[in-house]
């Protein structure tokens, strides 16, 4: 084996994956410095063609160090001709061979999915998995929409997450549901109730023992934790743990917030 041609400076960081396209005449790059790349091998001149950042669009065109989940992990070619790259964060990104700054964005689940809650009026389903990520689905296509973010305005001692991991919370997510306001109210292994509003969590509230479900009737919501219950309404606890002589597995609110129904071992 000999080498014939080595090619310099085409990423700014380290290359994670390489794909030829189906007529073996072009070849797709991508890296941790959050591009792609596209370098044409035809009649032995080797050039790029094309650059992606897909790391920039995903940060909004923020000019900043990469984002660890704007990282470009893994790259192919769909039909043939078609570009897509991996970020670490798990979004799929379809790149335009025409136009470098136009990005189709898949978005998704990279972990057991471990909680769901459906807005009814809406007609959205949000999914919440093990690694404390939110993705939202249209219903009635079944798509993708996006995922969950934390508010760069969120008053908590996490802030915004500028990581572009997409972790809602810190571990798995453990139930969901929505409160009487119409926000998207989510419990997790973090220990913390958090509120998200129009894909945005904007506050979190820190709970004494682990929550392992919440159900809602018409206004009162439960929080199940290992040490007992918790009562919430307009998205504020309202009660002070209340403690059950068992180990609560499941809960459930009647229609008229009166009955609350406890599962246990």
């Amino acid at each position: 084996m000999e080498m014939i041609h080595t090619m310099e400076f085409v990423h700014s960081a380290t290359i994670y994956s390489c794909s030829w396209n189906e007529a073996g005449d072009h070849l797709l790059t991508c890296s941790a410095d959050g591009t792609a790349n596209l370098i044409s091998v035809k009649d032995d001149s080797i050039k790029i063609v094309q650059s992606w950042n897909v790391a920039g669009k995903l940060n909004g065109g923020k000019e900043a160090k990469v984002p660890l989940g704007a990282m470009q992990m893994g790259c192919a070619f769909l039909q043939g001709n078609i570009p897509v790259t991996v970020s670490l964060n798990g979004s799929i990104a379809i790149l335009s061979l025409t136009s470098p700054s136009k990005f189709q964005f898949l978005t998704g689940h990279q972990s057991p999915i471990s909680s769901m809650a459906i807005d009814q009026v809406k007609g959205i389903m949000y999914t919440g998995d093990s690694d404390g990520v939110i993705c939202s689905w249209d219903v009635a296509t079944g798509n993708s929409i996006q995922n969950v973010q934390r508010s760069e305005n969120t008053h908590t001692d996490e802030g915004f997450d500028d990581t572009l991991m997409n972790k809602v919370h810190a571990g798995a997510i453990t139930g969901m549901t929505f409160s009487s306001t119409g926000k998207l109210l989510s419990i997790g292994w973090d220990d913390k109730l958090r509120m998200t509003k129009s894909f945005t969590a904007e506050g979190s509230t820190k709970l004494d023992s682990q929550p392992n479900s919440i159900a809602k009737g018409t206004d009162l919501v439960v929080i199940m934790t290992v040490n007992g219950l918790l009562l919430a309404k307009d998205d504020a606890i309202i009660s002070d743990l209340i403690a059950t002589s068992y180990e609560p597995m499941s809960v459930c609110v009647s229609s008229d917030d009166k009955l609350v129904f406890v599962g246990g071992k």
